[in-house]
C-alpha cells in the first residue's frame, strides 16, 4: 500500500555551479594581456619601420627596446608571472611616450598613449587609490608637456614626417579607445542579461521561476493570447525525497534537469512552463480547454515515465503525478492553480504516475 502523498514544496538549495567564474574571468584577462603584447609588438615593428624610412634611428632602438619588452612580458605572463607582466607594460608605455614626445616632439601624439593608463585605473584599481594614481598619471602628464615644450625635440623630423606619425598614434589610440568602449558595453549587456535570468529563472532547470510564471501569465492574458480557455498543469515528481535519499541529490537534481527540458520541450512558445517547488512544475497552456490540457498532461507523464532521466544512472526511472485543470482570462489565476493542485492531490492518493483532471 503507498504511503500517504507528501506535499512539501521546500527547495533544494542551489546545485554546484562548477568552476568558479572569478577564476574564468581572470584567464580569460591574462589571455587578453598576452594578446596585447603580441598586438603592440607588432605594432612596434611597424614604427620601427616608419622611423627607419623618415630618419630617426634613436627611435628605431626604442622600438627595438620595446619589442623586447612586450616579449619579456608575453613570457611572464605565459608563466604566471602576471604582476610582473603587467609592470612592465607600464614602463613600456610610459617611456615610450616620453621619448617618442622628448625626441621629436610633443606633436608626435605619443603622448595619447598615457591616456589608455586611464580606463586601465579606474577598472583595475580600488577608488581609494585610483584618485591617487590618476593624479600622478596627470603630473606626469603635464611634466612631458612642460619638459617637451622647454626642451624641443631632441631629434627633429620634417614637418610631412611629423605628420604622418602623429596620425598613426591618433589612428591607434582611436582604434584602442573603440574596441575598450565596444568590450564594455558587451560586459554590461552581458551582466544585465545575467541578473536577467538570476531574477527569473530557476538557477537550476533554467524554466521561470514563480515571480516571472506570474508576470508572463499576466502577458498573455493582456495581449489576449490567453483571451480562450487554458489549462493548467501541475506536475509532481513521485517520491523524490526517496529518489535524493537513495542515489544522492546530484542524481536528485539530474531529474529535476530531465523532467524540465521534457516539459520544454512539450510546451509551444505561447505557453508558460516554470518550476514552482522543490519538485513541482506549472504549466499555463494557452488557447488549450480542459480536454487538450489533459493530453498534453498524459503525453508528458508517458514521456517521463518510458524514458531514465538520470544519465548517470541509466537504470533509474522516475514517474510524476499530474493535476489538470480548466480555466478562463476572467478569472483569477490562483483559484485555478488551487483547483490543478487539489487534482494532483487526488493523482498522489489514487496510487501516483497519474493525470487527475478537475473542471474549472
Amino acid at each position: 500500500m503507498n504511503a500517504a502523498p507528501s506535499r512539501s514544496t521546500v527547495s533544494p538549495g542551489p546545485p554546484d555551479a562548477g568552476p568558479r567564474k572569478p577564476s574564468m574571468m581572470r584567464n580569460a584577462l591574462w589571455l587578453t594581456v598576452r594578446r596585447i603584447t603580441v598586438l603592440a609588438a607588432a605594432t612596434d615593428a611597424v614604427f620601427f619601420l616608419l622611423f627607419w624610412a623618415i630618419g630617426s634611428p634613436l627611435l628605431q632602438w626604442v622600438n627595438v627596446a620595446s619589442m623586447a619588452i612586450y616579449g619579456l612580458a608575453w613570457w611572464l605572463s605565459r608563466d604566471r608571472l602576471h604582476p610582473a607582466s603587467i609592470v612592465l607594460i607600464w614602463i613600456e608605455v610610459l617611456s615610450h611616450a616620453a621619448l617618442g614626445s622628448l625626441i621629436i616632439g610633443w606633436d608626435s601624439g605619443f603622448h595619447y598613449f598615457l591616456m589608455m593608463f586611464i580606463p586601465a585605473i579606474a577598472v583595475s584599481t580600488r577608488p581609494r587609490r585610483a584618485v591617487p594614481a590618476l593624479a600622478v598619471l596627470l603630473l606626469f602628464y603635464l611634466g612631458l608637456e612642460r619638459l617637451c615644450v622647454l626642451l624641443g625635440p631632441l631629434q627633429p623630423v620634417s614637418a610631412f614626417s611629423l605628420a604622418v606619425v602623429h596620425a598613426l598614434n591618433l589612428s591607434i589610440v582611436f582604434a584602442m579607445f573603440t574596441a575598450i568602449t565596444i568590450a564594455y558595453v558587451g560586459l554590461v549587456r552581458s551582466a544585465e542579461r545575467r541578473l536577467e535570468q538570476m531574477a527569473t529563472r530557476d538557477p537550476l532547470t533554467r524554466l521561470s521561476n514563480r515571480r516571472h510564471f506570474w508576470l508572463q501569465a499576466e502577458q498573455r492574458t493582456a495581449q489576449g493570447a490567453a483571451s480562450g480557455p487554458m489549462a493548467l498543469v501541475l506536475v509532481d515528481v513521485d517520491h523524490f525525497k526517496q529518489i535524493n535519499d537513495t542515489h544522492g541529490h546530484a542524481v536528485g537534481d539530474e531529474v529535476l534537469t530531465g523532467i524540465a527540458e521534457r516539459l520544454r520541450e512539450a510546451c509551444r512558445d505561447h505557453d508558460v512552463v516554470a518550476r514552482w517547488g522543490g519538485e513541482e512544475f506549472l504549466l499555463l497552456l494557452t488557447r488549450t480547454d480542459l480536454d487538450g490540457g489533459r493530453r498534453a498532461a498524459e503525453r508528458i507523464r508517458q514521456s517521463i515515465a518510458l524514458q531514465p532521466l538520470s544519465a548517470s544512472r541509466p537504470a533509474l526511472r522516475v514517474t510524476v503525478s499530474v493535476g489538470v485543470t480548466g480555466s478562463l482570462a476572467s478569472e483569477p489565476l490562483g483559484e485555478g492553480i488551487a483547483r490543478a493542485d487539489r487534482a494532483l492531490y487526488r493523482s498522489k492518493q489514487s496510487g501516483r504516475n497519474q493525470v487527475t483532471a478537475e473542471p474549472g
